[in-house]
């Protein structure tokens, strides 16, 4: 037997448990493809991806959102609404061709919840 298989044969040994068990004792070996190995370089860092965070077009109830292009000639104080277009994209796009603003839409319905002692007031989009 080698030192590192003799060393962690033992650890297993006195600790009366798997080698995985005796490796997190005593902090230098590990298990990798079925042997025992000094870990050399300790523990490494999980990669994480940066969170990210929704935009407010996102935070919108799928499927309730409508646009529109805004009426030519309009000062902009009033939201005056002229055609609706099917996605945000194509809104963007008629958007940029014609020089006009548009706008994005959300319905919403009240309800009221009268679930638990106190009563509440909800909102549901309305679908399209």
């Amino acid at each position: 037997m080698g030192q590192q298989s003799a060393r962690g044969y033992l650890a297993c040994k006195k600790t009366g448990g798997s080698l995985a068990r005796a490796s997190r004792q005593e902090g230098g070996l590990s298990m990798a493809a079925g042997s025992a190995v000094e870990d050399s370089k300790g523990p490494q860092p999980v990669a994480r991806s940066p969170r990210r965070r929704s935009t407010p077009q996102e935070q919108g109830p799928a499927g309730s959102v409508r646009f529109f292009l805004a009426k030519s000639g309009a000062n902009g104080t009033v939201p005056s609404l002229d055609r609706e277009i099917a996605t945000e994209g194509e809104a963007k796009i008629e958007a940029l061709k014609t020089g006009l603003n548009y706008y994005s839409v959300i319905e919403w319905r009240a309800t009221a919840d009268f679930a638990g002692k106190n009563p509440q007031v909800r909102s549901e989009p309305v679908k399209k």
